[in-house]
């Protein structure tokens, strides 16, 4: 697969397809579109028969103009992504917990999102009393988690839209057109891994027993949960590991209250709690390790997936109360 992403990677290592949605777009030249073009010419020549390829064209523009769509109809606010990934949810038959993960993930960025804005509005006033480097830091990071959040959305979303364009083929009786749409070349903005992200997806939305099909969606949960804070690492500027200093004691006075308010020591993470039978989601403070830093994407990946999509994975009953809570709380 030779995509636009693989010729990004010739000038930033480890190139994502998330990359071309943002400045590293001014990259690409037009000697890039025409290999990018001409390779994906070449795949199409070699895995769709010419008489499949008019067909094939037309059902992978129809798949991308509705990810187009629902991603100019909801990845415009917090609120209208939450929307969103219910919707998205409930077109997976709330099969793929991706979505409903996404969403509970979306629960601490809206807090965080309060505590950065209350620093940045306050920033005049705090400039006046020397703590502009932390203003500076807040808006910064205020900054990084929007357009984080509205990165992993159009990163993830087109995805999971494309699969079930594939799954509406299959339905319809055209399975060897949605096996072509499937192995083909995809659109030229993915990257290699979203191709095996598609392959594992599509598997294991066909697995017929209940269990394996969920621990199988359970597991590319993880492993989607990963990639997308590779967006949080990009859009901080890169990983950068600390120097395992707690919070606490990298600062005294002023600076430290700033500090402690952009490092919280704990954030509120999702668990499942009650009975069989009676499972049902609970958000809970949950403490940091000392020294935890947001940059170091290693950690943070680390943590965040035991906390955010493990805590609410260990089993399908699990898995549907979170699903549950997040159908009765946040429909609009």
């Amino acid at each position: 697969m030779a995509t636009l992403t693989d010729r990004l990677g010739r000038r930033i290592p480890d190139a994502r397809g998330f990359a071309l949605m943002g400045e590293d777009l001014l990259l690409i030249g037009g000697d890039d579109l025409l290999a990018a073009g001409q390779a994906w010419q070449r795949e199409l020549d070699e895995r769709v028969p010419a008489a499949m390829q008019p067909a094939f064209s037309r059902e992978q523009a129809a798949a991308v103009d509705e990810a187009h769509r629902f991603t100019r109809r909801y990845n415009i606010s917090l609120a209208d992504r939450i929307r969103g990934y219910l919707e998205l949810a409930e077109r997976l038959d709330h099969q793929y917990p991706w979505p409903i993960v996404a969403i509970l993930g979306l629960m601490e960025v809206r807090g965080s999102l309060t505590r950065f804005g209350a620093l940045t509005a306050g920033s005049p006033l705090l400039a006046r009393l020397g703590g502009q480097r932390w203003t500076r830091m807040a808006d910064r990071t205020l900054d990084a988690l929007r357009r984080t959040n509205r990165g992993i959305f159009a990163d993830s979303v087109p995805l999971i839209l494309y699969a079930l364009h594939v799954r509406a083929l299959e339905r319809d009786g055209q399975s060897e057109l949605a096996r072509l749409l499937a192995a083909g070349p995809l659109p030229p903005i993915w990257d290699a891994s979203q191709a095996v992200v598609l392959g594992r997806l599509l598997a294991g939305l066909a697995e017929p027993d209940p269990e394996r099909r969920f621990r199988s969606l359970a597991d590319l949960t993880l492993d989607q949960f990963e990639r997308e804070q590779q967006v949080f690492t990009h859009q901080l500027g890169g990983d950068r590991p600390t120097d395992g200093k707690p919070n606490h004691a990298r600062s005294r006075g002023p600076a430290a209250w700033l500090q402690g308010w952009l490092a919280p020591p704990q954030v509120s993470a999702p668990r499942i709690e009650g009975p069989a039978g009676a499972r049902r989601l609970v958000f809970a403070p949950t403490p940091l390790p000392p020294g935890f830093d947001l940059r170091d994407h290693g950690a943070r990946v680390e943590l965040f997936s035991q906390i955010f999509v493990r805590s609410v994975l260990g089993s399908q009953a699990d898995y549907h109360a979170a699903a549950r809570w997040c159908r009765v709380n946040l429909r609009a």
